[in-house]
């Protein structure tokens, strides 16, 4: 689940552990700070949404399940959508980053 473990810790499989565990703790509060609302602050997209869409990206591609936070999920496909984020994405494939 993390990038390379070893490079953090002499026990990479307890680190990664806990790092799931500290993700959950994470996405459950984004999960519930969401509710109904369409970004995290209400109505108004703001920088915490971009660093809560640019987290579950990430985490999704670490193979971190993301299937229980409906409404997170919900804030990452509209994040998804948006106009600037799509151009990051096609530079991130163009640069080969895949993130």
């Amino acid at each position: 689940m993390i990038a390379a473990p070893t490079f953090f810790s002499i026990d990479p499989v307890d680190l990664s552990d806990r790092f799931i565990a500290v993700l959950h703790r994470y996405f459950r509060q984004v999960e519930e700070a969401l509710g109904d609302n369409m970004w995290l602050t209400g109505g108004q997209f703001t920088i915490a949404d971009i660093y809560g869409g640019a987290m579950f990206h990430w985490a999704a591609s670490y193979g971190f399940q993301t299937s229980e936070y409906r409404n997170f999920l919900k804030l990452s496909e509209r994040f998804e959508e948006r106009t600037s984020v799509k151009a990051a994405r096609a530079s991130e494939a163009a640069a080969n980053m895949n993130l």
